[in-house]
Parts: structure tokens; sequence; C-alpha cells
């Protein structure tokens, strides 16, 4: 297994993962705007929702943290690279199984 492969393989992973959370964060979002009426509707007849709130607060917060990796893999920390990295040689070490067999 060479650095190289392994950097270009945590490179895909990112981008494939930008993909995946960007899809999944439009979804959140149309949640988001949903729990926000509904917490609306509940205040309008003297109900607190703290359910609601709390996803709310969750679901913007981890929007929050996404929206920041949302970046070229080169302009990652290392710390977010050596995630990817775990992720690409997971799966350089299943392909090297299948070429074995």
């Amino acid at each position: 297994m060479t650095n190289q492969v392994i950097e270009d393989m945590a490179e895909v992973c990112h981008d494939e993962w930008v993909k995946w959370s960007k899809n999944i964060s439009e979804e959140l979002a149309l949640a988001i705007d949903v729990l926000k009426k509904d917490i609306e509707f509940a205040h309008e007849k003297g109900v607190e929702n703290k359910e609601a709130i709390e996803l709310v607060e969750k679901f913007e917060s981890r929007l929050e943290r996404w929206g920041a990796l949302w970046i070229p893999y080169e302009d990652l920390t290392e710390e977010m690279k050596d995630s990817d990295r775990k992720y690409a040689i997971k799966m350089f070490d299943i392909a090297e199984e299948a070429l074995k067999e």
C-alpha cells in the first residue's frame, strides 16, 4: 500500500462524503423548517415543545459543522484527513483481500 494511493482514496472518500452530506443537509433543512413551524404553533397554544427545540438546535449545529467541512480535501486539517484516511485504508484492505481470492 502506497501513501499516495491511500491519499487519493481518502480524497475520494471526502468528496463522496461532501456529496452525501450536502444531500442530507437539504433534508435536514426541510425538517428544521417543519419543526420551527411546530414550535411556533405550540407556542401560540401556550405549550413549549422542548423536544422539537432540541432537535432544531441539534440539526442546526450539525449543518454548521458539516458546512465547515465542505471544502477541498487538501484544505482539511490533518486530523480531518486522518479520518478520511482510515476509511481509505479500510477500502484498500477490502480490495486487496478480494484480489487475493
